[in-house]
């Protein structure tokens, strides 16, 4: 049986790898980190989360539960995972993000058929604060940091204001619209923020009964609960700035930062152009892709493409012909994006209804049509489950 060579030891990489080994199939695996490092990794731990640690919505009926409940049925490890080492979050999944990594890194190291290859492939202060989830949804587990009128002015006065870091010669500051910089939101309009990641509604101050101007929350970052991150405030702003900016936010005036923001660049290939639904190449199909450089966005999407790599690696490896998963199914529904966009004008994707196939019949409440969508694609995808594990290994 052939070996499946997997470059990057990611979420994609990481449940690519495990997904062979399950199915009795030899991996090499290869990770450049701690041998070489990058500016946006602090550990040489597969999977490490380098932005947020949150996997998105647990709320049942939505995109993002609906891949994840496909992921889990499909055997997903890094899903696993992520729930033994789950942090509050309220209706969300988020993670202590050294614990996971920990987690994933002993997994894949101690599986036998998996050989680990380290080297380089080149060719608060709480009385202004208070606890609560938007809408009430889940538990009270995110710190919220609300600000009147006036603070909030201040806070985009001084936002706008703040130095951005040089860009340098290699870089192309072209943002991904779905994770955009808070000072780049915040130059289309004084207001964008609060539309955005400072959206106050749903979040009613306790001491007012009424939601703030403008809301900053914070989700716990591990286990301990010694440290927050602040959610949706991806910056390119220099250190000191981002210092003397966020310590107006009301409660984190002596904060003590532990990590600053950075942008890092995600580097994706068009997949409408050069993949097959399988996500392996169309003229060099012992090649597959994926991971964000498939032209998925997001922590689960990526383990996703890896799962569905996996799944299709180990099929080559075996002799048999790669099965693409039912395009009802959200596995299916973001391969289509990823392999049948518009490759004029491809960008990444994260999983939403909108990549899901519509209804036969219109449903006008929103709550029953995502319902139904989600019956639809769990019961095709476990109809394919079921003729995968009918194929004879």
């Amino acid at each position: 049986m052939t070996r499946v060579r997997i470059i990057g030891a990611g979420l994609a990489g990481s449940e690519a790898a495990w997904q062979c080994a399950r199915r009795g199939v030899s991996v090499e695996l290869c990770e450049m980190r701690p041998v070489r490092s990058t500016p946006a990794h602090q550990t040489p731990d597969f999977a490490e989360l380098v932005c947020s640690n949150s996997l998105k919505s647990d709320s049942p009926n939505t995109a993002p539960w609906l891949l994840k409940e496909e992921m889990r049925r499909a055997g997903s490890l890094l899903l696993e995972l992520a729930r033994a080492s789950a942090v509050p979050a309220g209706h969300a999944l988020a993670v202590d993000r050294t614990a996971f990594a920990a987690k994933v890194t002993e997994a894949i190291s101690r599986e036998p058929l998996i050989q680990i290859r380290r080297e380089e492939v080149t060719s608060i202060a709480m009385n202004k604060v208070y606890l609560a989830a938007r809408y009430d949804k889940g538990t009270a587990d995110y710190i919220n940091c609300p600000m009147s009128k006036e603070e909030y002015d201040r806070f985009y006065d001084a936002l706008i204001a703040a130095e951005s870091v040089e860009q340098r010669d290699w870089e192309n500051l072209n943002y991904f619209e779905g994770c955009l910089p808070i000072e780049e939101i915040a130059r289309r309009g004084r207001d964008t923020l609060r539309f955005g990641p400072m959206k106050p509604v749903g979040l009613r101050d306790p001491r007012t009964g009424k939601p703030p101007h403008a809301v900053v929350q914070l989700r716990q970052e591990n286990l301990r609960a010694d440290s927050y991150n602040l959610v949706g405030f991806q910056n390119h702003l220099k250190y000191a700035d981002q210092a003397r900016v966020l310590r107006l936010i009301p409660g984190l005036e002596s904060a003590r930062f532990l990590r600053f923001g950075q942008i890092h660049r995600n580097t994706y290939i068009n997949g409408p152009s050069l993949l097959r639904d399988t996500l392996q190449m169309k003229h060099h199909p012992q090649v597959l892709f994926a991971g964000q450089i498939c032209g998925v966005e997001g922590y689960v999407e990526s383990i996703a493409t890896g799962l569905m790599a996996g799944l299709h690696a180990g099929a080559l490896a075996s002799g048999t012909d790669p099965v693409p998963p039912p395009r009802a199914s959200a596995f299916g529904s973001l391969m289509h994006y990823v392999t049948q966009g518009d490759a004029r004008n491809f960008q990444p994707a994260n999983i939403t209804f909108d990549l899901l196939l519509p209804l036969p019949r219109k449903v006008r409440d929103r709550q029953e049509r995502h319902r139904l969508q989600c019956a639809a694609a769990l019961r095709d995808f476990d109809a394919w489950m079921e003729k995968l594990r009918a194929v004879p290994a």
